[in-house]
């Protein structure tokens, strides 16, 4: 098995909770409050002040944002390693092709890099439309959006619609997959409904399905026991013990 896969499938559910819902979720509210107090109090500190400091707006943004990105990929990077692996232990008549699955986590890896790859010149543009407000509680200036980041934002409208979709087959494919490796059969939709939504809501699915995912794993991939290990070991040692013996009697013959 792949080493990510296997951390992937091993990890405890706190820590796919932590990592995916909670330090995301922090980044955002903290943007979210800097953002606040940037457009509605900045306008009255001193020219100096931190809260109208443009880099340092971008600096927060560009950090919950990578925050958020990797969040996004390890989510993903998750659902990829219980489709794919769990997959090995579904019954062959029970399989599902996996290409429209492959596809759509790569769709989706997409969509989560396009806002990074792009969010530089819209950060840029938004940071200079605020601080052209010249009074408290004034709008942004539009006129700082140039159409280079209006047909950017819409290129990610769309892409954010056709994601929608992508997302939704990844979660049905993960949860079918779960389902019919754990029941041993084809799994059908009245069995894995409720699966379906813990995987769409994986903060909350990570607690119901991954201790289950991590027994499904030890199938896949067992871990020696310590004594298993041992004795691996005295065996090994015993062969090679063996080997000298029959070579040094071969030699005296």
């Amino acid at each position: 098995m792949n080493p990510l896969y296997r951390i992937l499938l091993r990890a405890k559910h706190w820590k796919l909770f932590i990592i995916t819902f909670c330090l995301p979720m922090a980044a955002t509210v903290t943007l979210c409050i800097f953002n606040i107090i940037t457009i509605t109090i900045a306008a009255g500190l001193p020219e100096g002040s931190v809260f109208r400091n443009a880099a340092v707006i971008e600096g927060v943004s560009h950090a919950a944002h990578i925050i958020s990105l990797l969040a996004s990929v390890i989510l993903i990077s998750w659902y990829l390693a219980v489709g794919t692996q769990l997959r090995k232990l579904v019954p062959q008549e029970a399989k599902k092709r996996q290409c429209l699955f492959i596809a759509s986590i790569i769709y989706m890896l997409v969509l989560t890099a396009y806002p990074a790859i792009t969010r530089a010149d819209m950060s840029l543009a938004l940071s200079a439309a605020y601080m052209q407000s010249s009074t408290m509680g004034a709008m942004p200036d539009i006129s700082a959006i140039t159409p280079q980041i209006a047909a950017i934002l819409t290129i990610f409208a769309l892409m954010v619609l056709i994601g929608v979709f992508a997302y939704l087959y990844i979660v049905k494919y993960v949860a079918q997959t779960y389902k019919s490796a754990e029941l041993g059969r084809k799994a059908t939709f009245s069995d894995y409904m409720c699966d379906f939504f813990l995987f769409l809501f994986s903060f909350a699915g990570f607690w119901v399905c991954q201790p289950t995912i991590n027994k499904m794993a030890e199938q896949l991939s067992p871990v020696p026991s310590p004594k298993q290990s041992t004795d691996t070991i005295e065996d090994k040692m015993q062969d090679t013990a063996q080997d000298s013996q029959n070579s040094k009697s071969t030699q005296d013959e």
